[in-house]
């Protein structure tokens, strides 16, 4: 039996195939300092969103009205930190491949305005900040994430081959 083996030239010849690709790959994100400040907003308040539920639903942090910590509530929260999650996920590769961002982010969007309209309906005038301190700070500083969040989609530069 006959074994064939790579040579040097070959091995040589695959590296630099790749090495074009990369390079291309690395060359089309060519996206606005706005638009990854807001991407980087983004990041930070979802992960310190679902870090702070998680810290509640565990019980370091304490909660000063019980009632935020029933089962009922812990299972919304639940879902929609499962939700963000994958939200932000679904962005970050989105844009790091750089397809489909702008369609990603209008659908995050979307998902976002709708569960602050459901937060400020179920949640508007029965929270006060005192009972739950870390809770208001969330409900309070989403239509902030909402201003980045509409940043993040508009400033994003559509690629013409993947538009």
């Amino acid at each position: 039996m006959n074994k064939k083996k790579v040579n040097a030239e070959e091995i040589s010849a695959l590296l630099e195939a790749f090495s074009n690709v990369q390079k291309n790959r690395l060359s089309e994100f060519n996206q606005s300092p706005i638009l990854k400040l807001a991407v980087t907003l983004i990041n930070i308040y979802v992960i310190s969103s679902i870090f702070m539920y998680l810290l509640l639903r565990e019980g370091v942090l304490d909660q000063i009205n019980p009632v935020l910590l029933n089962e009922d509530f812990l299972t919304l929260f639940n879902g929609r930190a499962y939700a963000m999650f994958w939200v932000l996920t679904a962005m970050n590769i989105s844009l790091y491949f750089n397809i489909a961002f702008f369609t990603v982010a209008l659908c995050s969007l979307i998902y976002v305005l709708n569960g602050a309209a459901e937060y400020f309906l179920v949640f508007g005038g029965g929270v006060s900040f005192s009972e739950a301190p870390y809770f208001s700070v969330f409900i309070l500083s989403l239509p902030l994430f909402i201003v980045v969040m509409l940043i993040a989609v508009f400033t994003y530069k559509m690629d013409p081959e993947n538009a």
